[in-house]
């Protein structure tokens, strides 16, 4: 079982290829600053690493580069992490997605990628602007019981620059992480007597006996793996359907401008 928790660890470095990072610079501002009048104010460099915001500021970022020749053939994607939520327009400012560094869930299903494959080709420049709040999912990261002279007592949050970057994504590696991730999570959660159980752990140990990094290799894992994955559950199980949905306050653990901004990152996600 702790083979099996390695391996899930060692998937999650193998999502990307050839990193590079794109040029960034940023400007900032207070209340609405419309996509059209974004050029009207001085912008600076900014880096990976760097903070640029806390508490609500906001800012409008540029980041710039080009999608290297070499890389035709393969599916490359945008890696935007700017440690707050954001949301990214076209050239023609209309909203096209939202992102954020923080989730409910885990964090390797933070909202920080965006395919370009089928929008931009190897060798083009691109161009992104994007607006940021600093925030997270919830607003302000609040503090467990803080005292009344407390500084911090309504939430703080820094926004730092987690990653601006270029990458191939490797979508075969990234199904294959969902798999070993699903059915790990199956195992664990039967009784350690299971039938199930014992066959999940000599299914996923066997995968991991023969992979490699791959394309032929990580199908073949996948194919081992199958199987578990198409067992049908007991028939005194329960049945669920799963129905994806957006659910937002109009104004709860924000200020009413940031649902505005909100509205703007959920939709365009889900469009």
């Amino acid at each position: 079982e702790k083979r099996i928790k390695v391996f899930i660890n060692r998937l999650k470095k193998l999502w990307y290829e050839d990193k590079m990072p794109l040029k960034a610079s940023y400007s900032k501002f207070e209340g609405m600053l419309p996509f059209e009048n974004r050029l009207n104010r001085k912008f600076d460099l900014i880096e990976t690493g760097t903070p640029w915001g806390s508490n609500w500021e906001r800012a409008w970022f540029k980041l710039e580069g080009v999608v290297p020749e070499n890389w035709k053939g393969k599916k490359f994607v945008a890696i935007i992490n700017l440690g707050g939520e954001a949301i990214l327009f076209n050239t023609d400012g209309t909203p096209v997605t939202g992102f954020s560094h923080h989730t409910l869930w885990m964090d390797e299903f933070v909202r920080d990628r965006y395919e370009l494959t089928n929008i931009i080709q190897p060798g083009e420049a691109v161009e992104f602007w994007l607006e940021a709040s600093a925030s997270q999912l919830f607003g302000l990261q609040l503090e467990r019981d803080p005292g009344l002279q407390n500084p911090r007592r309504y939430g703080h949050h820094e926004a730092t620059i987690k990653d601006i970057s270029l990458a191939i994504f490797r979508e075969d590696i990234w199904q294959l992480y969902l798999d070993v991730f699903v059915l790990d999570d199956l195992m664990s959660s039967l009784p350690e007597n299971s039938v199930r159980r014992a066959r999940l752990l000599r299914s996923l140990n066997k995968a991991i006996d023969i992979f490699q990094e791959n394309k032929e290799s990580v199908q073949k894992t996948r194919d081992i793996l199958k199987p578990e994955l198409e067992k049908t559950s007991s028939q005194s199980s329960l049945e669920t359907i799963a129905v994806g949905h957006a659910h937002l306050d109009t104004a709860w653990l924000w200020p009413l401008a940031e649902t505005i901004r909100k509205c703007a990152r959920t939709f365009s996600s889900q469009i």
